[in-house]
């Protein structure tokens, strides 16, 4: 009787014993082992992924069309982590504060990587279910029609910007390998920067706050 020669572990039909979300959790693996290099996410693969599940490819072509939809299930392992409750306790301005500060938490370990999530539509529903509640809170606070996504947007932005400048930062500059005899202002800037853990949380607080302002005030009419 001929021998199959099928591997231990990888049984016909092993597409059954993959989830949408283990290959979210295995794309970020693959993004991770790909850290600090950006190129990691521009040579991302489904065979890459399904290496990392010791599956065969096209057993995950049950669940993905490709790429973008695995970096969507990896967005959606990421939002389905954060505590959205946040977006429900409190006046809107506090519960946004909140909201940027876990979203901040949930994408900061990323950094390296972060525009692999800039180069693909959003389809995942965590994300989706993520955005209409925000939007219903913000509805709720009376934020102006017109003004409730591109507020929902600009505080992405602000999230995405701290986490790239933090990523930046570290990768440019070093405080061990700056002369602080030539360069005592940047030498003090890289200190304290590396001994203020809250700077960047209070900033971001900050920064939200003020778009929240900005988004609620009234219009001012010239005569």
């Amino acid at each position: 009787m001929p021998s199959t020669n099928r591997r231990a572990g990888r049984p016909r039909g092993d597409h059954g014993l993959i989830t949408l979300s283990m290959i979210g959790h295995a794309t970020l693996a693959a993004l991770r082992t790909g850290a600090p290099h950006e190129g990691a996410a521009k040579t991302l693969s489904v065979s890459q992924i399904a290496g990392l599940l010791g599956v065969r490819s096209q057993s995950l072509y049950h669940h993905i069309s490709g790429v973008p939809d695995a970096v969507n299930a990896a967005r959606g392992v990421l939002i389905a982590d954060m505590d959205l409750h946040v977006l429900k306790n409190g006046s809107f301005r506090q519960a946004a504060i909140e909201f940027a500060v876990e979203y901040y938490k949930a994408f900061h370990p990323l950094a390296a990587c972060l525009g692999t999530f800039f180069r693909h539509r959003v389809t995942d529903p965590h994300t989706l279910a993520m955005y209409e509640l925000f939007l219903h809170r913000a509805a709720e606070a009376s934020v102006p029609a017109a003004q409730r996504l591109p507020l929902l947007l600009d505080i992405e932005y602000a999230v995405f910007s701290m986490i790239y400048e933090q990523s930046a930062l570290n990768s440019m500059l070093s405080l061990s390998s700056t002369d602080d005899q030539h360069y005592p202002w940047l030498a003090a800037g890289l200190a304290a920067h590396a001994t203020d853990s809250l700077a960047t949380d209070t900033r971001l607080r900050a920064r939200v706050t003020q778009l929240i302002q900005t988004a609620t005030a009234e219009p001012t009419h010239r005569n």
